[in-house]
C-alpha cells in the first residue's frame, strides 16, 4: 500500500508545479498597472515630461503641491491638498518629500524617498503646480533631481 501513496504524489507532482507556475504568472499579471514611481521614472527618461496623469491610485488629478522637509503647505494649494498636508509632518522626516495630488476624490499623498527622488531642489516659493507642467530630470549622485521648467 506504501509504493501506492509514493506513485500518486510522484503523479501529482507535475500537477502542483504547473498549479504554482500558473499563480505566479497570474500574480506576476498584476504590475501591468505601474506603481506611480515607476510611470514617474518611465516619464522622466525623457529631456522634458509631464507627471504621470493619474496618481498611485489610479486617479486623475488637477493640482499636485510638493512637500519638503521643514516646509509650510502652499497657501496656494486646494483646500483638500491643504487638509492632507495637515497629516504630514514634515518636521519628523527630512529623508523624504510628499507630492500631495488634489483629485476628484479627495487629496491623494504619495511619499517618496529622497535617497531616490528629489522634487525639493527648486527655488519655487509656492510649490503648486497643473497636471500640464513640464519636468526635467537630472542625475546627481544616484537620486533624480526634478525641476519644474519655467
Amino acid at each position: 500500500m506504501e509504493p501506492r501513496v509514493v506513485y500518486m504524489r510522484m503523479k501529482l507532482l507535475p500537477v502542483v508545479a504547473l498549479a504554482a507556475a500558473s499563480l505566479a504568472v497570474s500574480v506576476s499579471g498584476c504590475s501591468s498597472d505601474p506603481s506611480f514611481e515607476d510611470s514617474l521614472r518611465d516619464a522622466a527618461s525623457d529631456s522634458s515630461f509631464t507627471l504621470p496623469s493619474t496618481t498611485a491610485d489610479g486617479a486623475s488629478w488637477s493640482q499636485l503641491a510638493v512637500l519638503c522637509p521643514y516646509g509650510a503647505v502652499p497657501g496656494s494649494a486646494s483646500e483638500s491638498i491643504r487638509e492632507a498636508a495637515a497629516d504630514v509632518d514634515t518636521d519628523a522626516d527630512d529623508g523624504h518629500q510628499w507630492l500631495v495630488f488634489d483629485t476628484d476624490d479627495g487629496a491623494e499623498t504619495v511619499k517618496l524617498s529622497r535617497e531616490s527622488w528629489d522634487f525639493c531642489n527648486t527655488d519655487d516659493e509656492e510649490p503648486v503646480y497643473a497636471p500640464d507642467q513640464k519636468w526635467t530630470a537630472s542625475e546627481d549622485s544616484g537620486v533624480t533631481v526634478v525641476r519644474p521648467v519655467d
